[in-house]
């Protein structure tokens, strides 16, 4: 393959149809799924921690919060920036404020069995029966936390449901 392909070619590949995760193949799709924009618009650090989940996508989750997930997307990232592929000092001048909706700050959507538009009686924080738990990890049991992971914050861009909070993404 390497005699008939260029090494960038094979790597090209090979993300293109990876599996990343249930059902989710390829990066553009991957990105999506995770962070719900392009892969050419993930950050040094989304790259890194979906990299790190390639070895085994059912068991890890880059958006979860996984010790292994964040321990070795940070040494990923680290060495992306050994290697020149990121400048964290170009990244600071790059950076420029994302357009904000002040009236969806305060908006929230609950994940339910039934959808956003259930009742609160149908309301149960994602986790609750395990559902969404990663291997190795423990089920948060407090009230504060059981809020926390039952809410989540619309993504302006996609409307799709993102977390929040300070355990979200990097």
């Amino acid at each position: 393959m390497e005699k008939a392909l260029t090494k960038r070619r094979i790597v090209e590949l090979y993300l293109n149809y990876a599996e990343w995760g249930d059902g989710i193949f390829g990066i553009e799709a991957a990105a999506r799924h995770y962070y719900g924009k392009r892969a050419s618009s993930l950050g040094p650090e989304e790259a890194a921690r979906l990299a790190t989940v390639l070895p085994n996508p059912i068991r890890f989750n880059p958006a979860g919060r996984s010790k292994y997930v964040a321990y070795r997307s940070k040494r990923i990232y680290r060495i992306m920036v050994a290697r020149g592929i990121v400048i964290p000092e170009f990244e600071e001048v790059m950076d420029t404020p994302e357009e904000t909706f002040p009236e969806l700050e305060s908006q929230t959507v609950v994940a339910t069995t039934e959808g956003i538009d259930a009742s609160p009686e149908q309301v149960q924080p994602f986790g609750q029966d395990g559902a969404g738990a990663e291997e190795g990890t423990e089920q948060s049991t407090s009230e504060e936390e059981s809020e926390h992971n039952s809410t989540m914050q619309q993504d302006e861009g996609t409307g799709q449901a993102i977390s929040s909070g300070p355990d979200a993404l990097l």
